[in-house]
């Protein structure tokens, strides 16, 4: 049976009224509203609402990890809270929505704010830059955060848990104002945006891969790309003649990464009584429990459902 769901902000709660927006929604008969708990910069055009031009910021909008001791102890990493009326809107959704009536939809590792505090936790290139925009999936501090955000989610809203970012960001979808004044193909836009922070060369090692060879090999068709040279296709074939067989190592470490962590934060959900749905905003992803998944597929764990949007 398919199920409609309306893509909505806490703000548009406090500018509408939550039992407006609910009403709204039923009437249209749509079934449930996925409403943003953990978001991430952004600035977007609202049509209709008060103020024509919205600018978010990274944080929560649920309870401070303060009130919620034993999930966070422990946990470095810790979101910025969002305002309190948007905190309060969306704790008024969930209980006047019930069970089925909406989903907590959340967004984990992209994080400009947590990057930037923590660089340490963030992705690295190929040149050595920064990131900032995109926690790693492969640094321990990050899935700490990860599990602990999920578990929150769930104890807090008591709503599936939309999980968005909880994978490798990409090249293009970071920062605001990105500019790239030189024309780049998708095959460099893919290689630009992959790490090789400590975590993530011990994962490629693992996979018999050589990862200072990698990272040298990318950085030599970079630098030439930047230099004006053809671009590259982004298909892993077309990658591995540019730049050698072990990146494709490196994106199979990379899927073993993105699985090994979905699994964790499944389990934390499950473990609270949730369910959680996983977002890929490449539209690749796969249900195939991740123990027979073949190795071309994006990974998502046994039970765990999937589910895209546009970008």
């Amino acid at each position: 049976m398919l199920t409609t769901s309306l893509y909505a902000f806490p703000s548009d709660l406090v500018a509408e009224g939550v039992d407006t927006v609910l009403r709204r929604v039923r009437e249209r008969g749509v079934d449930a509203v996925t409403l943003a708990v953990a978001y991430h910069r952004a600035r977007d055009v609202t049509p209709h609402g008060p103020a024509r031009l919205v600018h978010r910021r990274d944080g929560l909008f649920l309870p401070h990890p303060d009130e919620l001791p034993d999930i966070w102890d422990g946990v470095r990493l810790r979101p910025p809270v969002q305002d309190p009326a948007e905190v309060a809107a969306a704790a008024r959704l969930f209980e006047l929505a019930g069970p089925g009536g909406a989903l907590a939809w959340t967004v984990f590792l992209h994080n400009t704010t947590l990057g930037a505090e923590h660089p340490d936790a963030a992705g690295v290139n190929c040149f050595g830059d920064p990131l900032r925009a995109d926690l790693c999936p492969a640094h321990p501090d990050a899935g700490a955060y990860a599990v602990a955000l999920a578990r929150t989610v769930v104890r807090v809203t008591g709503a599936p848990v939309v999980a968005e970012a909880l994978s490798y960001g990409t090249f293009d979808h970071g920062h605001h104002h990105e500019r790239c004044f030189v024309p780049l193909g998708d095959g460099e836009r893919a290689l630009l945006g992959l790490c090789f922070c400590a975590h993530c060369r011990r994962a490629v090692a693992g996979q018999g891969a050589d990862p200072e060879r990698l990272r040298a090999r990318i950085a030599t068709h970079l630098e030439r790309a930047l230099d004006g040279a053809p671009a590259t296709p982004g298909e892993p074939a077309a990658l591995a003649a540019a730049v050698g067989d072990d990146v494709v190592a490196m994106l199979r470490a990379r899927q073993a990464v993105v699985a090994a962590l979905t699994g964790r934060v499944a389990d934390a959900v499950h473990a609270e009584g949730g369910r959680l749905i996983f977002l890929d905003l490449t539209g690749r992803c796969s249900a195939t429990p991740v123990a027979s998944r073949p190795a071309v597929r994006w990974p998502c764990r046994a039970g765990v459902s999937a589910s895209t949007r546009p970008r």
